[in-house]
């Protein structure tokens, strides 16, 4: 007997989108990222990164927060009007910006 990935249990075919396969397997990705924060709430994720960029304090982890920030506000793109998506991730841009501009970091 042969294996076929589109026939489930007991004979029940399933159909795949390849595309949506890609999606997931892409946003699975980015879920099982090693520097991923254990706490997902993405305001608080913000926050830190924010208040490292505003006192110059604890850069390392403003900035990995920020990257946190980032990737989840990607996973659920879908989920925020386009200029809410967009408003989101040039905020979080700038205060990773900030903190290299405050760190001295120009390059």
């Amino acid at each position: 007997m042969e294996f076929n990935p589109t026939e489930g249990m007991m004979g029940v075919h399933f159909e795949y989108d390849d595309e949506e396969d890609d999606e997931d397997l892409y946003n699975e990705a980015i879920l099982e990222s090693e520097n991923f924060a254990v706490y997902s709430n993405c305001e608080f994720l913000f926050l830190i990164g924010k208040y490292a960029a505003l006192s110059g304090q604890f850069a390392e982890e403003g900035l990995k927060a920020l990257n946190d920030y980032l990737l989840l506000t990607e996973h659920l793109k879908n989920t925020f009007t386009e200029s809410e998506y967009y408003t989101r991730r040039a905020l979080s841009l700038f205060n990773i910006g900030c903190i290299f501009y405050k760190a001295k970091d120009y390059s």
